[in-house]
């Protein structure tokens, strides 16, 4: 079957089977083996492939006699594939090798330099797969050997890993930005289908310290997780980054900024996994080290999120009076987008503290502000805590009708963040 799929006239003949027999025996039967043994019968008969295994099979017997018998004829199949390969093709192959759970056309241009006959090359060669939903992926086994041949030049390794970070940090800062739109929903599903990359993208970037990718990168995979409720996984992630960037003596400031932010991301989503105690002090850490940064910005943003994690705790005023001062710095930094993002979490504190009057206020703003920029995540956040408003003061068919209308947000975007929509809505 597979080798008529690589030559449709080929017919088995009785001459034919001894060496079929002696090629299954010799890849122990592994049906990746036999598909790429199979992909040669365009170029040569049964005998020469078992010869030519065998051949490639006798020499790695006598080099590594560590390695597992299955192993090595694996591996002869996989020499012999990858020696008769024309060179523009190996460096295709070996290129394809960084990506994690393949990648699209684009992709493979952008960072393997691969055009369509080579990578169709590779497909009938039984090399590369190409699926249904457009991806061309690899054999685990075949991905480890390319990759073997792509790391013996060290220099072409790196080149080939910054090119894949530098890839999907665009990929996932073009992404991001949907949110905002009226994508978010593709956006999510489109960046949950390169997450493997993603990941060995942050992997890399953290390694070199190339700061700006790693910010781009923190705040796309931030948002990423907090919509996808992936809290464990972001706690992981942002913490690995964390434990490198702190192990530097005297890093740039701009490193230091970041380190801040990470901070922040990690407390949110222990918060949101219910572990206060590594909040506050992850909080506590980027506080002390966003002052002696002097840098109002970032000062604003810990404190907004001390805030936030007060309002958690039921300390509403301590988190009135914090969210009061994050309120400040960002107004008169006039950064517009952060006075929102107070208000939608002031108005909650005073929601708690029954001036409803006031919360109502901030959550308007913050509510017209969000839906101005098309922000639904956002948005359905001011709009939770404005009926929750409204429904405190009575005001039940303008607080259902925003409870429906969150419910329909969340069910346009696919999320499962807001269920507290529905125990609102029960409630009126």
């Amino acid at each position: 079957q597979r080798a008529r799929q690589a030559k449709a006239s080929f017919d088995l003949t009785p001459a034919d089977i001894p060496a079929l027999i002696r090629i299954c025996k010799m890849v122990d039967g592994m049906p990746l083996g036999l598909e790429l043994a199979a992909s040669w019968v365009r170029y040569m008969s049964c005998q020469e492939i078992a010869d030519e295994v065998a051949r490639s099979l006798d020499f790695l017997s006598t080099k590594m006699r560590n390695v597992p018998q299955r192993h090595r004829s694996l591996r002869a199949v996989f020499e012999q594939s990858w020696g008769r390969l024309p060179d523009e093709e190996q460096a295709v192959l070996k290129r394809m090798a960084i990506f994690r759970g393949g990648c699209v056309r684009e992709a493979a241009q952008a960072v393997a330099n691969a055009r369509l006959p080579q990578l169709s090359a590779l497909v009938d060669k039984a090399l590369l797969r190409y699926e249904h939903n457009g991806r061309y992926e690899m054999h685990e086994l075949i991905r480890q050997f390319a990759l073997e041949q792509l790391q013996a030049d060290p220099d072409e390794y790196q080149r080939a890993q910054h090119e894949h970070g530098r890839y999907f940090t665009a990929f996932l800062e073009k992404h991001t930005a949907s949110f905002r739109g009226g994508r978010q929903s593709e956006a999510l599903a489109e960046i949950a289908a390169e997450l493997d990359n993603i990941r060995a993208a942050w992997r890399h970037v953290v390694v070199d310290r190339h700061l700006e990718s790693l910010e781009v990168l923190h705040r796309g995979l931030g948002v990423f997780y907090w919509l996808q409720g992936w809290f464990a996984e972001a706690r992981d992630t942002f913490r690995l980054a964390i434990e490198a960037l702190k192990a530097d003596v005297d890093p740039p400031t701009k490193q230091q900024r970041i380190l801040v932010e990470l901070l922040v991301s990690f407390s949110t989503h222990s918060q949101f996994q219910g572990k206060q105690e590594p909040a506050e002090i992850a909080l506590e850490e980027a506080l002390a080290l966003a002052e002696r940064l002097d840098a109002p910005d970032i000062t604003a943003a810990v404190l907004e999120r001390q805030a936030r994690l007060a309002n958690a705790q039921g300390d509403h005023l301590r988190a009135k009076t914090l969210g009061e001062k994050a309120l400040s710095l960002y107004r008169d930094l006039g950064d517009v987008a952060n006075v929102a993002h107070v208000l939608s979490h002031q108005g909650r504190a005073n929601l708690f503290l029954q001036d409803f009057d006031t919360a109502r206020e901030q959550l308007e703003a913050s509510a017209a502000y969000y839906r101005q920029q098309s922000n639904l995540p956002e948005l359905t956040v001011s709009l939770n805590n404005l009926a929750r408003v409204l429904l405190k003061i009575g005001a039940f068919p303008e607080a259902k009708r925003i409870m429906q209308e969150i419910v329909a947000l969340n069910q346009q975007m696919e999320t499962p963040v807001h269920a507290s929509a529905y125990n609102n809505l029960g409630q009126v």
